[in-house]
């Protein structure tokens, strides 16, 4: 898999023991705009090229357009937690290559770090999809529980399933082991093809 490091300061990684990579398929234009985002915040990211259409995992199995830019997608995801997972870090941070980060993000992350570790987190979404008119509905309506009530930085809540995607996110070392386990070394994706009660291929559903 190709990738394109891009070393800034390294010694906040050197500190949280994390890595950060972006997902950017055959996109110079968003590549470039992603790494000059994570310049302007002094962090470090390291690119993944992703899993074309046309891959042998992919192809000739009678998918949608659609279907086969989520099994790319999915593909491209579990390539990164792959190379996470051999990195021997502690946590990444995971994500697409279409992304606004906040200014002040690199300065956060120690926080959110702390929180994640005394909160025993093994995933954590950073950016989301949501999926329904924020117009009709109240913040009360999506953040369902209640919030995480141990002295962190940030609050946290849980989130109801029309809360979702893979924009960014952190994932623990443990937690990404299972993620492999669960959709590389079982034929994940093919099984879904003929059981459709499944959780579908897709990054933003798992």
């Amino acid at each position: 898999m190709e990738e394109t490091p891009l070393y800034i300061n390294p010694q906040i990684s050197q500190v949280q023991n994390f890595t950060i990579y972006c997902l950017s398929y055959n996109n110079e234009e968003r590549k470039q705009q992603m790494m000059n985002r994570f310049t302007h915040v002094n962090l470090n990211v390291i690119f993944c090229s992703g899993v074309a259409r046309t891959d042998d995992r992919i192809k000739d199995r009678n998918l949608s357009f659609h279907d086969t830019c989520v099994w790319s997608c999915m593909y491209g995801h579990l390539h990164m937690l792959q190379q996470f997972y051999n990195s021997g870090a502690e946590y990444a941070i995971l994500c697409e290559d279409d992304i606004a980060l906040h200014k002040d993000i690199r300065n956060k992350l120690f926080n959110i770090f702390d929180d994640v570790k005394q909160l025993q987190l093994d995933i954590l979404l950073l950016g989301y999809i949501y999926g329904r008119n924020h117009e009709l509905v109240h913040i009360e309506d999506y953040l369902h529980t209640a919030p995480i009530t141990e002295p962190t930085t940030y609050t946290y809540y849980e989130y109801p399933n029309y809360l979702w995607g893979t924009q960014m996110y952190i994932v623990s070392r443990r937690h990404c082991k299972y993620i492999l386990d669960t959709f590389v070394q079982f034929p994940y994706a093919d099984t879904t093809l003929q059981y459709k009660d499944m959780t579908p291929f897709s990054p933003d559903w798992t």
